[in-house]
């Protein structure tokens, strides 16, 4: 398959989740997971590839696919800069689907997809216009340029993001499979990437980070990203990851003000972006942090369910390892979850002193079994590993 050459790119990354709701597997003890130093899980922020336009007054410039504009243009629609050196911009949230107002009106800080440019910065709007609430009007492709079409009177508040609901509802899809999903920590266009006859298949992209001041967004052209995805058929649940740092975890976990700011964040985002659901990767978690965890997945669970967003969270087998495994109380974790990937790999990790196989069968069978003992075998997806090590003397 084409898109394997984007899984090989990054070597040992890439996995497939998928269902085991009607799956019974044998009991039995399940080795530790040792990824800390595996270069696969050390993802770069991706660069920008917008070029240095001019970007003047109302005009739209066609630039490969994407709609510029300039951000001193969008401030008649009320988007104003938050943080000039991280590109964010205000924005307030709306009522919830199910009908909820506690995140109602909450101001929130996201960065939008463009680059800092001579005297501003440069605005995609092709893809998020909608949730943004933009007007705009298309030449006739000879004289007349596309132009944003501004409001009837300047908008001087915050404005409200819109939830945009999809004209069209997906078609059903045939297909053995239940849910696929795809985690991918390159975040490379392809535009060869195959459609997936499974009825639910899910692109989760390495895009969120967390830091002492929220979450980032590792990808500043992401929207281009998302696109090539939606129109291959495929879901967004971008990936949540804790860079596996326990320190700047236990700081998160340990501050309810910032996970608050998170959260705002990650509904925002989900909003703009059209996300379906996220999928958390925290790893290497003090087991002191254990209850905190839960509580925060909780909280973010919360808000996420209420905007119609559905959340993962990645699970390494059961062991005795506390950071690595007893820091997840798959039991407390799995009524707040959508669904819980079991991480069933590395049996033998590449820091390893023994050598042994990445999975095996037997290895795996018991990891889904002390899984499903704790939770729900309809909210276990099992993660399969699409690479091996090679054992050099």
């Amino acid at each position: 398959m084409k898109y394997n050459h984007v899984m090989r790119t990054s070597c040992l990354a890439a996995l497939i989740c998928l269902s085991l709701s009607a799956v019974s597997w044998a009991n039995g003890p399940a080795a530790d997971s040792a990824k800390a130093s595996d270069p696969a899980f050390s993802v770069s922020t991706v660069a920008n590839p917008i070029p240095d336009e001019a970007i003047k007054d109302l005009e739209i410039v066609e630039d490969q696919g994407r709609w510029l504009v300039s951000d001193k243009a969008l401030e008649q629609y009320g988007i104003r800069e938050a943080d000039h050196a991280k590109g964010t911009y205000w924005f307030r949230l709306p009522k919830a689907q199910n009908g909820s107002t506690a995140w109602q009106n909450e101001n929130v800080q996201l960065t939008l997809p463009g680059r800092a440019v001579s005297g501003g910065r440069t605005i995609n709007i092709r893809h998020v216009r909608r949730p943004l609430g933009i007007s705009y009007v298309l030449g006739n492709g000879t004289t007349e340029k596309n132009e944003l079409l501004p409001p009837s009177q300047p908008v001087h508040t915050v404005p409200e993001l819109r939830q945009v609901q999809d004209a069209v509802p997906a078609a059903a899809k045939e297909g053995k499979m239940g849910t696929v999903l795809f985690w991918d920590p390159v975040m490379k266009e392809d535009a060869s990437l195959p459609s997936l006859q499974t009825r639910q298949p899910v692109m989760s992209p390495c895009a969120f980070r967390l830091t002492e001041s929220g979450v980032e967004l590792r990808n500043p052209d992401f929207d281009m990203l998302a696109s090539t995805y939606t129109s291959k058929g495929y879901v967004m649940w971008p990936l949540i990851d804790n860079n596996f740092n326990p320190k700047l975890t236990h700081q998160v976990l340990s501050n309810s003000r910032l996970q608050d700011t998170m959260v705002r964040q990650l509904v925002g985002y989900a909003l703009l972006y059209d996300f379906k659901g996220y999928n958390i990767d925290f790893e290497n978690v003090n087991y002191s942090d254990k209850d905190a965890l839960t509580v925060f997945v909780a909280k973010l669970s919360q808000a996420c369910h209420a905007y119609g967003i559905q959340l993962s969270m990645d699970v390494t087998p059961v062991s005795d390892s506390p950071n690595w495994s007893l820091v997840y109380d798959r039991a407390a974790l799995a009524p707040h979850l959508d669904y819980l990937m079991v991480m069933a790999y590395d049996q033998f990790g590449r820091a390893s002193t023994t050598a042994g196989p990445v999975a095996s069968y037997p290895w795996v069978e018991r990891a889904v079994q002390n899984t499903i003992d704790l939770v729900p075998p309809s909210k276990a997806l099992l993660g399969m590993p699409l690479y091996k090590r090679l054992r050099h003397e």
